[in-house]
């Protein structure tokens, strides 16, 4: 990415821009509590103006987690986890999740957690970004 890229512009222009067009929610979640790559995925399904993204030269988050940079990333952090979530031990449907996205496209392993699809889950539902935030979670017992 180039050293114009600020995403914290981009992520207010499109809210902006969304607002203008009488979207202020996805769901029943205001735009300025999801996450970019999710304002970006409706930015882009609703068809608006994609000159800013151009601009700064930002990933389209969706076509990037079919990318073979992030299969081999994925694969690389897995292994290193031994398999398993980092959370409760699971080995079924590891997921791998990005604990920001300051380093999209060029993530290392410490941007991301491995998780089972239910401690991922689990952490997207009480809003936080680190797997250890489950340990302490009213989730845990469930």
């Amino acid at each position: 990415m180039d050293k114009g890229y600020k995403p914290k512009e981009l992520r207010a222009t499109m809210i902006s821009e969304l607002k203008k067009n009488n979207v202020s929610k996805i769901g029943n979640i205001p735009l300025d509590k999801l996450q970019t790559p999710k304002i970006h995925t409706w930015y882009e399904k609703l068809g608006m103006n994609m000159k800013l993204i151009a601009k700064y030269n930002y990933i389209n988050y969706d076509k990037y987690l079919l990318s073979e940079e992030w299969y081999l990333l994925r694969q690389k952090a897995i292994k290193e986890v031994n398999n398993k979530c980092q959370n409760c031990s699971s080995q079924s449907n590891l997921e791998v999740h990005h604990t920001h996205y300051n380093s999209l496209g060029k993530e290392q392993l410490k941007d991301v957690n491995v998780l089972c699809e239910t401690c991922h889950t689990k952490l997207h539902e009480i809003g936080k970004t680190d797997y250890r935030y489950l340990r302490i979670s009213k989730f845990n017992n469930s």
